[in-house]
């Protein structure tokens, strides 16, 4: 399992990927 840190470094590339995140 990938750990938790990780997993919330991809949502929030994710995020702002999708353009979810104005910063």
């Amino acid at each position: 399992c990938l750990n938790p840190g990780l997993m919330d470094y991809i949502a929030t590339w994710t995020a702002k990927k999708s353009g979810a995140l104005a910063a």
